[in-house]
């Protein structure tokens, strides 16, 4: 497990390489790739699980972790997170 996210996941995070597709490492998690700009200040999702909302480019690394856990566990977006209403 990278030393960046250790205080993260209980998933595996495998560096796939460095420098990535933004110039910053980039890592798979759960099967999915997260992109780094060069200062790893900003992460994208690389690819979206079926059916998971929203715009995950430049976020921070804990929330694009957090997405992807209770996206894949649960269905759901971590709190405060809401899927948009099917009125929308």
């Amino acid at each position: 497990m990278s030393e960046d996210f250790a205080e993260l996941p209980l998933h595996e995070i495998e560096i796939l390489s460095s420098p990535g597709l933004h110039g910053g490492r980039s890592w798979l998690y759960r099967g999915y790739p997260i992109h780094s700009n060069p200062a790893e200040t900003l992460f994208t999702l690389g690819a979206y699980p079926a059916g998971l909302p929203g715009n995950w480019t430049n976020v921070g690394r804990i929330l694009i972790v957090r997405v992807l856990d209770a996206w894949l566990d649960t269905q759901r977006l971590p709190p405060p997170y809401t899927l948009p209403s099917p009125s929308a």
